[in-house]
Formats: structure tokens, C-alpha cells, sequence
């Protein structure tokens, strides 16, 4: 591997414990079946004897907020959310997806009455699990693709490539870099205008992570003013616009948003260190693990709008059968109209793309193996299906979820 920044969870492992980088119930690093348990019977039982319609919220509306990068994605499999539920002649359950950024996403995740779902260019962060927590807000993190963070500059740019130092001089406060001739002769000496994802963003988060730290430094970003000419947007297609129409901009975003305007700018080859070979930010490159800015996408589930909207988990268990079925796997113990719908309705463009492996790649990410897709919807079934043994739940509540489970996994 050429010292890529992502980490792949190991395909072996126990779904009763909550490794960081996969899945979690938000209640610590280690998490058993019984301690999952204890710690959902006060959030779930309410759940269970309240009014599925929650208050203020339109009936069976499915609120998402969060990253822009994973916005296109969840947007894409809720657009094929209600062709299904159309097609199944079920009661419409439009999904709204916001583009707060992760951070502000997690704000409306992590309060009282929240979003249902959250999107995140990143894993949740500890001061965010402390908000939720505070809350009583618990959750199910999904990891539901992969990124390459694509850096990127005008058509009419005659750089080609860059590595991580040169990357960290370029974006960090009090760089002595203000031209493109002060990082290499042989450019103009015009100022550069830098284009980048706002504070709230995930991806922001990611790269300053990645690019400031790099080296064991301790830099901060540039700040936002006319003299530094940084233009942040917690829209990205802001960021492409911006990038388009000068000739002397960088800027950074996710794979999806270069993907779908590869003709409007051009992405950069990246090395982590100088000397390495640089790599372009595309599917082969992640996959093989040579391309040094790769980084999983996440949704975040909220465990009690799971436990009590069948809505939610029909939603929760489309969005993983129609990424195994992508990734050219066979979804285990999802409701069989879902896999139906997927495999053969020939009115569904998400579904058919899906059926020939195109899906995630059309819409601008990277597939993860379909073997990787199959523990996360194991993990989901025995956490959810533990719930129906806890001795503290109502009989109608057990009858509730019991009913659910069988239906759903």
C-alpha cells in the first residue's frame, strides 16, 4: 500500500462488539448483545407505546442531514426508496436530505426529537458521541461506501500533481506561499484562489487532519479573509463554480462532485511523500489502496426512529440491499419484495443500475466488497433482534419489535 490514509475493518469480526471504524451503538468501545440491551430498553420501550408520528414532523417523512459528499448518495437511494414504495403500493415516505455539512448534521442528529438519519464524510467524533449522549440520543453507524478526496484545479492549470507537504504549505496559516510560482518556478506567478468545504464540513475535517498533520505538525488552515483569497462553501458545487472560472484556484471535495464535473475542472495526482509515485483519484486507485486520500462515508442511524418507524427500517434495509446487490452481492433476510424490486423492476433507474453493478459508480463513489456489506446487515440483525429478548419490554412492545424483525431480517 502506498501509505494510503484509509483503514479497512478486517473482514472477520464479532457482531457484538462495536469496532470505531465499522459499526457501533453509541455506549463505548466494547459493546456486548446484553449491554446493547440494557441500554436501548429506556430509549426503545417509549419508543414502542408512542404515536409513530412523532411531533412536528410530517407522518413517515424520513429526515437526513449532514454531509454534502454522502448527500448525493442517500438522495439517489431515496429517489429509488419511493419508486419501491410506489411500486409496492405502499403510503409515500419521502426522504429529505439537508447538506448542513457532517458537523451541523450531527447537531440536528444528536438533540431531542432530531433527524432520523445523519450523513458523515467522517466517524463521529467523541464531543459529538458526548452531545448524543447527553441527549439520550443512541445510534448505528453504517459504512456505506468509500471516497477518494479529490483535489482539484482548473482545465487550464499546468500542475499535474502534488504530495502532502506541498499540500500542507500550500493550505496552512502564515504559509509564505501566495503565488503559484512560490510553490514551483516554473508556474505563473499568479495568487492563487483557494476553494475549500466550510468549517462544519467532514470532508474539511478530513483533509486538515490529513494535510495539516502530516509530518507531526500542528498547523491550522487558512484563514478566510479577501487578503488569502479562501473561499470556504458548505455547498460544493459552489466549490467546482469557483474552481471553473479562475485559472489560479485549488480546491478539494469529494470524489462524487469531480466525478460528475470532470469536464469543468481537472483532478490532481496525489503522493503522500516526495518521491512516491503519484496516483489519480479514481475506483481502481481506492480499491488497490494506492490512492493516499481514500476515506470511508458514513449514515448514522438513530436507534429509537429505527425501533419504532417501519418506515426507517424499510429505508435502512433498501440502502444496504441495493449497495450489496451493487457490489454483486446477495442481500441475507431482507424482505423479499425489496430484493424483488431491486432485481427486476424495469421502471427503476437506481435499480437497474444497481442490477449491473453501476450504481454507486454512476453516482459518483466507490464500492465496498459485498462481503463487507453482508456483516453490516448481520450486525444489524442481531442487534435488532437482541431487543425482542429484553425481560423488561412490554408484551405489545416485544410483539412490536418481534413483528418487525421477522418481517424485516
Amino acid at each position: 500500500m502506498a501509505g494510503s490514509i484509509l483503514t479497512r475493518p478486517p473482514l472477520q469480526r464479532d457482531c457484538n462488539l462495536a469496532p470505531k471504524d465499522s459499526m457501533k451503538l453509541n455506549s463505548g468501545p466494547l459493546v456486548t448483545v446484553t449491554t446493547v440491551v440494557a441500554i436501548l430498553i429506556g430509549v426503545i420501550a417509549p419508543a414502542c407505546n408512542r404515536d409513530r408520528t412523532q411531533q412536528d414532523r410530517p407522518a413517515e417523512r424520513i429526515q437526513v442531514d449532514g454531509s454534502s459528499t454522502v448527500a448525493a448518495l442517500t438522495a439517489a437511494v431515496g429517489t429509488a426508496f419511493d419508486e419501491y414504495r410506489s411500486a409496492t403500493h405502499q403510503d409515500p415516505a419521502p426522504v429529505t436530505v439537508g447538506i448542513s455539512g457532517t458537523g451541523g448534521g450531527f447537531n440536528k442528529f444528536c438533540v431531542a426529537d432530531g433527524i432520523d438519519i445523519a450523513n458523515a464524510s467522517r466517524a463521529i467524533q467523541d464531543s459529538e458521541q458526548a452531545q448524543c449522549a447527553a441527549a439520550s440520543v443512541e445510534f448505528i453507524e453504517i459504512k456505506v461506501a468509500l471516497d477518494a478526496l479529490t483535489v482539484a484545479v482548473n482545465t487550464e492549470s499546468q500542475l499535474t500533481e502534488l504530495n502532502f507537504a506541498q499540500l500542507q504549505s500550500l493550505w496552512r496559516e502564515n504559509s509564505p506561499i501566495s503565488t503559484w510560482q512560490d510553490l514551483d518556478a516554473s508556474l505563473p506567478a499568479e495568487p492563487i484562489a483557494f476553494f475549500r468545504p466550510g468549517d462544519d464540513s467532514g470532508t474539511f475535517d478530513y483533509f486538515t487532519e490529513a494535510i495539516l498533520a502530516y509530518g507531526n505538525q500542528d498547523y491550522t488552515v487558512r484563514q478566510t479573509n479577501s487578503t488569502n483569497r479562501v473561499t470556504p462553501s458548505e455547498d460544493d458545487n459552489t466549490l467546482v463554480e469557483g474552481i471553473e472560472e479562475n485559472p489560479h484556484a485549488i480546491g478539494f471535495f469529494g470524489f462524487a462532485y469531480y466525478k460528475n464535473n470532470s469536464s469543468r475542472v481537472q483532478s490532481l495526482k496525489l503522493a503522500q511523500a516526495e518521491g512516491e509515485t503519484a496516483y489519480a483519484p479514481s475506483e481502481d486507485n481506492v480499491n488497490t489502496d494506492k490512492y493516499p486520500l481514500a476515506r470511508p462515508l458514513f449514515i448514522y442511524v438513530n436507534t429509537a426512529a429505527y425501533a419504532s418507524r417501519a418506515e426507517v427500517r424499510d429505508f435502512v434495509a433498501f440502502y444496504m440491499a441495493l449497495l450489496m446487490i451493487d457490489a454483486e452481492g446477495t442481500p441475507s433476510g431482507v424482505r423479499p419484495e425489496i430484493i424483488d424490486f431491486i432485481a427486476s423492476d424495469p421502471q427503476s433507474k437506481g435499480s437497474e443500475l444497481a442490477r449491473t453493478g453501476n450504481f454507486l459508480s454512476t453516482v459518483g463513489y466507490i464500492s465496498k466488497p459485498e462481503t463487507e456489506y453482508a456483516l453490516e446487515l448481520q450486525c444489524i440483525k442481531e442487534q435488532f433482534a437482541a431487543l425482542t429478548s429484553a425481560v423488561n419490554l412490554s408484551d405489545a412492545c416485544r410483539e412490536d419489535l418481534s413483528a418487525a424483525a421477522n418481517a424485516q431480517f
